[in-house]
């Protein structure tokens, strides 16, 4: 058995240098014949190069999946965009019933005292989450699959 012809399951050692010691090699050595036979062994190299026809066909398939896969983060995106608008109009059309009403109650004479207290509660809780969700808001990113 010569050095190129090692076990298939392992790579080729390198060889240690006198009076190493134990210390790793700071250059080490690998038999070019000995890697050569490893790699051809454990079909690391193909020995059977690919034609141009595979090559495209392969290309073309790839291709079409990245292509597929583009679409689908775009549909993904403009859906979470289409919900983030519904989520803010309807947040500004509350807005837009329920603070003129609040006003209107705290503003007006004939109104009592224990019919107010909900009035400005309500409106601080109103103007609170509205300014809450235009300026904290941080736009989700899909995971990438």
């Amino acid at each position: 058995m010569t050095k190129a012809d090692g076990p298939a399951d392992q790579p080729p050692e390198r060889p240690q240098k006198r009076g190493s010691r134990g210390r790793s090699d700071p250059e080490p050595t690998v038999d070019p014949l000995a890697l050569l036979n490893y790699l051809l062994k454990n079909a690391v190299i193909s020995q059977n190069p690919q034609t141009d026809e595979e090559r495209t066909s392969k290309l073309a398939i790839a291709e079409k999946d990245a292509e597929h896969k583009r679409s689908q983060r775009k549909a993904v995106a403009d859906h979470r965009r289409r919900l983030e608008l519904i989520a803010l109009l309807a947040l500004l059309a509350i807005a837009a019933l329920v603070c003129p009403v609040c006003l209107w109650v705290l503003t007006d004479k004939r109104v009592s005292l224990e019919q107010k207290q909900w009035a400005a509660p309500l409106l601080t809780f109103v103007f609170g989450g509205l300014i809450g969700y235009l300026t904290g808001r941080v736009p989700a990113q899909p995971p990438v699959k």
